[in-house]
C-alpha cells in the first residue's frame, strides 16, 4: 500500500511540474508575463520581437593619454529599423547629453602592504573640463545606414599636472566617452515604441512597438 501511495505522489509531481513547465513556456497565466522576452537585442529584432535599434560602436575602445595633439575617434550610428518604426531618427549630440561613464577600478597594493583603490581617468571627467569636442552636433540616420560621429580629445600641454593625478596603476588610457548623444522625440518613441535604452559596451537604443 505504501508502494502505490509513494507511487501516486511521484506521478502527481510529475504531471503538476509537467503543467507548470508547459504554462511558462506558453506564456499562459501570471507566470510569464507576455512582456518579458529573452535574447540579444540583434537576436530579438531578427526575430520580429522588436522593430528597430541604434548600435553605436567606437572604433578603437580607448586612446592613450596625449599632450599637445588632438586625438580623432570615429564613431559609428547605425539605426535597424523596418516598418512601422520610423523610417529616420533624429540624434543630438554634445556634452550635455553624457548619461553613461567608462572606467575601471584598480587595487594598488603600497610598499606597505596597503591596499588603495585607484581608478584611471573617467571620460566624463574629461568632458566636464573641457578637453572633449563632438561632430557634428546633429545626425539624421535613415533605416539601416550608418552615420558617423566624431569625439575629438585635446589635453593642452598645461593639462599635465591636472591629468597626472588619476594616471594609477599603470593605467595610462582614456576610454572613449560615446554615450553624449539623445535622440529627439524620445519620449513620444517611449510610449508609441516602448523605447528603452540601455549601455553595454555598445549602446543599444530599442524601441519595441508592441510594448
Amino acid at each position: 500500500m505504501r508502494g502505490r501511495a509513494r507511487y501516486g505522489v511521484i506521478l502527481c509531481t510529475v504531471v503538476v511540474t509537467a503543467l507548470l513547465a508547459w504554462a511558462f513556456l506558453s506564456g499562459w497565466g501570471p507566470i510569464c508575463p507576455h512582456n518579458i522576452t529573452f535574447g540579444s537585442i540583434p537576436y530579438l529584432f531578427r526575430e520580429g520581437d522588436i522593430d528597430c535599434y541604434i548600435a553605436v560602436k567606437p572604433e578603437v575602445e580607448e586612446v592613450p593619454l596625449r599632450f599637445g595633439e588632438p586625438m580623432r575617434v570615429r564613431v559609428f550610428i547605425t539605426y535597424y529599423a523596418r516598418p512601422p518604426a520610423p523610417e529616420e531618427v533624429k540624434v543630438l549630440i554634445g556634452p550635455q547629453y553624457i548619461t553613461a561613464d567608462y572606467g575601471v577600478t584598480y587595487v594598488e597594493r603600497l610598499p606597505d602592504g596597503t591596499e588603495v583603490s585607484r581608478r584611471p581617468l573617467m571620460g566624463s571627467e574629461v568632458v566636464g573640463m573641457g578637453y572633449v569636442r563632438y561632430e557634428p552636433s546633429e545626425l539624421t540616420i535613415r533605416a539601416n545606414e550608418t552615420a558617423v560621429m566624431w569625439v575629438i580629445i585635446e589635453f593642452p600641454e598645461d593639462a599635465k599636472a591636472q591629468i597626472e593625478e588619476f594616471k594609477s596603476g599603470g593605467v595610462e588610457k582614456l576610454p572613449i566617452p560615446i554615450s553624449a548623444f539623445k535622440v529627439v522625440d524620445e519620449t513620444e518613441l517611449r510610449e508609441k515604441y516602448g523605447l528603452g535604452i540601455s549601455y553595454e559596451g555598445h549602446i543599444w537604443v530599442i524601441i519595441d512597438s508592441e510594448a
